[in-house]
């Protein structure tokens, strides 16, 4: 940097003089004094200290400089051009210093380095004031008398002109550091940048130009009036850019690498930066984006953006179309400079696509587990169902049994209560609760339930050479106010427990009593017991004690009957002795409902009809067509739903029941189409799916048979639709 030299003495006592030139200098020094003090209350921002360094050595400067012009005599104007030296070597080295750091290499700055960069200052100020015995840096100065002011010529030796390509080789690399961030950094931090690269290339142009003789006001150094600029165009950076506020650093290591898309949008309503991710997610480059109105934006991002939204703010926003389709977590909220004012929004984009998928992937796995769940408790009571149909009709088919009306009866009631099960599943998952609760006559449930059990305590015990004796302590109790079906589930259940619990055999009592405001209903066993942390787990799902048997979902099913019929449940146990349940059930107000006994008496033919069966499960076609022959009738069966459309079409059969689902066309547009041909055709809807009446589905149709029936049932509809049948077409109604 230029400097000053001396070729003779002067006196040393000062000579004051006026300058048109203080005035500049010395305002210049304050403001640089001023935006150092401002500048301080930033730390530990970035960068600040080598900034306030800088700021307090422009202001020296200038103020050493006011010092030389104000003084007429050669002495004070070499000792104020000496002391300008320390502030003029020590600038270069406070804005290297402060680029590296602005611009995240402070790393770079090792303490061998700092010392490198110590050494040229020292130096540089020991040769400026040790000029006369080593005339290196100024080798004399000469007075002039310029418009009234004295001022000196200098004149410099060999290492001043090592000095200034020094220091300007260290702003020229502060100058290269923080280009790069002017290039790659959007329209905010550009304009951060580029205000501090031109503040600080006005001192060196100026100083380069009086250096090399070209200055317009020649022996007047211009470096420290430049200065001026250079404090205006910091200042702006810092009052109106938030200069220091929000570094550049910050940007490239956070909001660059940031997997998030960030939209920084101004008070204007215009984008004012975005990051790579960003660009990415709206399919534009930054220098589209920048500048850009919200409302220039996708629509749905145009609506999340808009301003009258309040702050802060968190939705979900969805881009693209399925399966393609990512939807995006929108955070927005305000943005504020180190005051509080408002500045702007920030809105970020949180990708949850993957997180979504996971979700539904999660949900299916739980539906399925679910579904398992279901099916597990399907089969556990099926397959106690099917131990009242399989054992029985067993000794039936092999003639073993004497008690024909007790075995058949076993059977029937056990399709019953499959028919119940499934009936259940159809109305859905709160089937449970759709029940309508009754009053059931308790002592006629027990009964039902023991002789559905006996193949199990009774059978099985004697196959295996011990006996189970069984003890009903029945007494007279009100009707239970329950579901019969229900507490003829869960009085199966705990007598299968209890004689699975007595593999050596023992005693089952069942029994019943008025308690308090209940029915109490016990089962109890002399089996093995149970400790204290069995029986606080028993009613658990899918608890269980028993090894490759059962579901661990049977005790969890009673428990859940009992609770919500108003009533409770309780265990007393004690291993190695046995033990026992007890319902506890409320009381129904009304008398039992006595279950309806089907007409099994024998049926008149009441005339001739043909009819048609479209079925292709051949055992439900089988029962149809014996149902239908044994009361006289005609009957064609189809397995297919193209050939039953087919023969409708001939014109001649009275009577069509067609199953919903049969193959090759289903029963509802084969009705639909065949009524089209024969508005006289009597149809039965035949299905073992829920239809409501209202279903589009039933409209061809007359009649509605559901799934699983018995002969009775069926009966009566075939009944029904020849006699509608008869109405529609008396003719073909003679009596045979």
């Amino acid at each position: 940097m230029a400097g000053r030299g001396r070729t003779r003495r002067c006196p040393s006592a000062v000579i004051w003089q006026t300058s048109p030139f203080l005035p500049a200098l010395l305002l210049t020094a304050l403001a640089c004094a001023i935006l150092g003090v401002h500048v301080w209350r930033h730390r530990p921002a970035p960068g600040v200290g080598p900034a306030v360094g800088s700021f307090i050595a422009t202001a020296g400067w200038n103020a050493c400089y006011a010092m030389e012009l104000s003084s007429a005599n050669y002495s004070a104007q070499l000792f104020w051009a000496n002391v300008q030296y320390i502030f003029i070597s020590a600038t270069p080295a406070l804005m290297i210093t402060f680029a590296l750091i602005y611009t995240g290499r402070g790393a770079l700055l090792s303490r061998g380095v700092v010392l490198a960069l110590l050494i040229e200052p020292a130096i540089t100020v020991l040769l400026a004031f040790s000029s006369e015995a080593l005339p290196w840096l100024r080798t004399g100065g000469e007075q002039l008398l310029v418009d009234g002011v004295v001022m000196v010529s200098w004149s410099y030796g060999t290492y001043f002109w090592l000095h200034t390509i020094y220091s300007y080789l260290l702003m020229a690399t502060s100058t290269v550091i923080l280009v790069p961030v002017i290039m790659r950094s959007p329209h905010l931090y550009r304009l951060q940048a580029g205000a501090v690269v031109l503040g600080v290339m006005a001192p060196w142009l100026a100083n380069a130009l009086y250096v090399l003789r070209y200055s317009p006001f020649p022996n007047l150094d211009l470096t420290p009036f430049s200065f001026f600029f250079y404090a205006v165009s910091v200042g702006w950076a810092l009052t109106r850019l938030q200069f220091l506020d929000v570094v550049p650093i910050a940007r490239d290591s956070v909001i660059e690498d940031l997997q998030d898309a960030v939209l920084v949008i101004g008070l204007n309503g215009r984008v004012a930066d975005a990051n790579p991710a960003a660009e990415r997610l709206l399919g534009l480059s930054g220098s589209e984006l920048i500048g850009l109105r919200t409302a220039d934006l996708a629509t749905q991002l145009a609506t999340a953006l808009d301003p009258s939204v309040p702050l802060p703010t968190e939705h979900e926003v969805a881009f693209g179309e399925a399966p393609d389709q990512h939807v995006f977590e929108l955070r927005l909220d305000e943005v504020h400079d180190h005051r509080g004012a408002p500045r702007g929004r920030v809105a970020v984009f949180h990708d949850l696509t993957e997180r979504k998928l996971a979700e539904e992937e999660r949900v299916r796995s739980q539906r399925l587990l679910a579904a398992g769940e279901l099916a597990a408790g399907i089969a556990h009571n099926l397959n106690n169902i099917l131990v009242g149909i399989l054992a029985p009709a067993r000794r039936l088919q092999d003639g073993e049994t004497g008690e024909l009306a007790r075995d058949t009866g076993t059977i029937v009631a056990a399709a019953e209560r499959a028919r119940d099960l499934v009936q259940r599943l159809n109305r859905g998952g709160d089937a449970e609760s759709a029940i309508a609760l009754e009053g059931v006559d308790v002592a006629a449930v027990i009964g039902e339930a023991v002789e559905a059990a006996r193949p199990r305590w009774e059978d099985a015990a004697g196959k295996r050479g011990v006996a189970i004796d069984l003890t009903l302590e029945i007494e007279q109790v009100p009707p239970a106010r329950c579901d019969r079906t229900g507490l003829h589930d869960a009085l199966l259940n705990l007598i299968l427990n209890a004689a699975d619990a007595m593999p050596e055999g023992g005693n089952l009592t069942i029994g019943t009593c008025p308690q308090d405001d209940c029915i109490a209903v016990r089962v109890m066993d002399t089996g093995t017991g149970m400790d204290a942390e069995t029986v606080s787990r028993v009613f658990e799902p899918f608890f269980t004690t028993k090894v490759d048997v059962g579901t661990g979902l049977g005790l969890s099913t009673v428990y859940r009957s009992v609770m919500r019929w108003g009533g409770d449940i309780t265990i007393d146990s004690t291993p190695g002795e046995g033990t026992t349940f007890c319902l506890l059930l409320p009381v129904s107000e009304g008398d039992p409902v006595t279950p309806e006994k089907p007409d099994t008496g024998p049926i008149t033919p009441t005339g001739s009809a043909r009819i048609l069966v479209a079925e292709d499960e051949a055992i439900v076609a089988m029962v149809l067509s014996d149902t239908a022959q044994s009361l006289g009738y005609e009957v064609e069966v189809f397995g297919d739903g193209a050939e039953a459309l087919k023969r409708l079409s001939r014109g001649d059969v009275d009577v069509a029941v067609l199953d919903l689902g049969i193959p090759g066309l289903s029963g509802d547009e084969v009705a639909r189409q065949a009524r089209e041909h024969n508005s006289r055709l009597t149809t039965v809807l035949m299905t073992g799916w829920s239809i409501e009446p209202e279903d589009e589905r039933m409209r061809p149709f007359d009649f509605l048979l559901q799934k699983p029936f018995d002969g009775q049932q069926s009966r009566t509809v075939v009944e029904r639709a020849v006699a509608m049948s008869r109405l529609r077409r008396p003719e073909r109604m003679e009596p045979s």
